[in-house]
């Protein structure tokens, strides 16, 4: 935790983004947070500090100060399985359920790659 307050620091985007997030029987569209990138220099993997800053921006988010009414933050992760793997630990759960359901609804062909998955965590889920 040490090293996110004294190295690291979180800045507000102009711009608010809407995400796609499951919602019972279809997707609806709800405003969320975007976390663009999010990565930790090879040297300091596996020290927590990713989990440390997650949950920062997390708790960031949900500061009286902090602009804006989004319940949801949302990461568009690399289709990988430790980058996945980190999501997951940090409790983002996939928008959708499989990758072909993701191809159909960005209109990407079936044999096409799928470099990243849109993963989502509800707010709702931290009581401060």
């Amino acid at each position: 935790m040490e090293f996110i307050e004294t190295s690291c620091f979180l800045t507000e985007l102009d711009e608010k983004t809407s995400a796609l997030i499951p919602h019972e029987k279809s997707l609806s569209s709800y405003p969320a947070y975007l976390v663009c990138r999010l990565g930790v220099n090879v040297a300091f993997q596996g020290k927590g500090i990713g989990s440390d800053l997650m949950n920062n921006i997390k708790l960031w988010i949900l500061e009286p100060n902090t602009k804006g009414g989004c319940r949801y933050v949302v990461v568009d992760a690399y289709n990988n399985e430790v980058t996945r793997q980190y999501y997951a630990a940090n409790d983002f759960k996939d928008v959708f359920s499989t990758e072909q359901q993701e191809k159909e609804y960005l209109g990407m062909l079936p044999e096409k790659e799928l470099k990243t998955r849109l993963m989502y965590f509800d707010l709702i889920q931290i009581t401060v």
